[in-house]
């Protein structure tokens, strides 16, 4: 062998031996592998005759904490080329302190071969300049912890969706949706999965309301559309619009969804390595947003019953597999009252229950969880004062259909659900940055420098039992 390269591959430190006895090499390529500087001394000094070419990006050693090799690389013109949320000794700070802490505020570990599925909304992810090295860092080490994770809001420009790729290595895989929404709204979702204990399987799609049930509902419910167009009508006219100038639409709220700002989107999934797989369908969606509840639940409402005929259809059809359904994501649910809140979605599961010809539809997020300190359901926005985002299932599989009478976090490798509270953790390691207790303005600031760098959402994720 005389020209060799290695891209993408997990070349360590331990590889120099095997390298460094292919004596008549005269060209070795690396390439985003994992080995150190120190390893490359030791090739040049074992292969002098060889031209050792090393790619400025390699893998980032993701089993601990400890980043602080990666942040000395990066130049001080780097770190001041834009106000930095937190500074290169800060993140240093933040990091030893997850590598003490992070379970605690709910960063989920590796349980025997039991299963870790997250969700996570990265605020406007996109270009790599728009973030700091250590926040890119940060993600990539939050998303290595799972066998299966969904990712929101990802905007139109793929370069820190590939960078994330580069940084996990070989090890995981991406896959994503093509865009969808307004114009001025359009994302994508993505999904990462552990190649060693996930398998991507042949199918993909959409979750779309077809025309003739559009047509459908429109017809059930048209007295109840007819009020509403022309009484939006009748505002617009009130406020000077004319048909010559566009509609205020976003006003527009109908009884009924008919579709969705952003296209829910579906790959299918076999879940662990050992016994038998859970075969899935993953679904990851964003969901409409704003201040209008009804707008938003009538989203989610929708998304649920397609949810239940795709798994009905599934398990009526022996040409189609994959009748178990898990929904991922921001779905924007207006849940800050769930005493009041959960009355609405438990009545509308009910109802669907009875549709959904034996579907378990099972939310574990909209309910206290059973080992809560506080008694109260987890927060996912990184205020932590609302619960937008959620993991539910649509199963048959009755490993799946009976978790909602499971005891969550009996077993360590058992089921289990949680939120990581990284804002809990970065104020916990940053006392002099942590705002005196009340000060609610003080906590604002703190969080819209740190929402840009990293989210304003928390990462979300549910343990499943390994399958037998």
């Amino acid at each position: 062998v005389r020209r060799l390269w290695l891209q993408r591959v997990r070349v360590t430190d331990d590889s120099v031996p095997a390298l460094a006895a292919l004596d008549q090499l005269e060209e070795l390529h690396l390439d985003r592998t994992q080995i150190s500087p120190d390893g490359v001394s030791r090739l040049r000094e074992a292969l002098p005759d060889c031209e050792i070419d090393l790619s400025a990006e390699r893998f980032v050693d993701l089993s601990g904490w400890d980043f602080s090799q990666e942040l000395a690389l990066v130049s001080e013109e780097e770190w001041t080329r834009r106000p930095q949320p937190l500074s290169r000794d800060e993140w240093q700070e933040v990091f030893a302190h997850a590598g003490e802490h992070a379970p605690r505020f709910g960063y989920p570990q590796k349980q025997g071969d039991s299963l870790l599925l997250g969700s996570f909304n990265i605020r406007k992810l996109d270009r790599v300049d728009r973030r700091t090295p250590a926040a890119w860092l940060f993600l990539a080490k939050v998303i290595h912890a799972f066998d299966l994770f969904a990712i929101q809001e990802v905007l139109s420009d793929l370069d820190g969706l590939r960078h994330l790729e580069d940084l996990l290595g070989p090890a995981f895989e991406l896959t994503f949706s093509p865009p969808s929404g307004p114009i001025e709204f359009r994302e994508r979702v993505a999904f990462f999965h552990n190649r060693q204990t996930v398998t991507r399987t042949e199918l993909t799609g959409n979750i779309l309301l077809d025309s003739r049930s559009q047509k459908e509902l429109l017809y059930q419910h048209w007295q109840q559309f007819a009020d509403r167009l022309s009484s939006f009508a009748d505002s617009q006219a009130a406020g000077g619009s004319d048909r010559s100038r566009r509609p205020q639409l976003g006003r527009l709220i109908l009884p009924k969804a008919l579709g969705f700002m952003r296209t829910p989107f579906m790959a299918s999934f076999e879940l662990g390595k050992n016994g038998d797989p859970y075969r899935i369908l993953a679904v990851n969606a964003h969901l409409q947003f704003g201040d209008r509840a009804e707008a938003r639940h009538n989203a989610f409402e929708l998304l649920t019953r397609l949810l239940i005929e795709e798994s009905g259809e599934r398990r009526r059809r022996d040409d189609l597999a994959y009748e178990d359904l898990m929904l991922f994501g921001d779905l924007n649910l207006d849940y800050d009252k769930p005493e009041r809140d959960g009355v609405r979605i438990r009545d509308l599961f009910a109802q669907l229950s009875q549709e959904g010809r034996g579907s378990a539809i099972f939310f574990p997020f909209l309910d206290v969880h059973p080992r809560s300190e506080n008694g109260e359901v987890f927060r996912s926005n990184a205020r932590r004062n609302q619960t937008y985002d959620q993991i539910g299932f649509v199963a048959h599989d009755p490993r799946l259909a009976t978790l909602a009478s499971a005891e969550a976090g009996r077993r360590p490798d058992g089921f289990d659900y949680g939120v990581f509270d990284w804002v809990g953790l970065f104020l916990e390691a940053l006392p002099e940055r942590a705002p005196e207790e009340g000060d609610r303005r003080q906590l604002r600031e703190f969080l819209r420098s740190v929402e840009v760098d990293v989210s304003d959402h928390l990462p979300i994720w549910v343990r499943l039992p390994a399958p037998e």
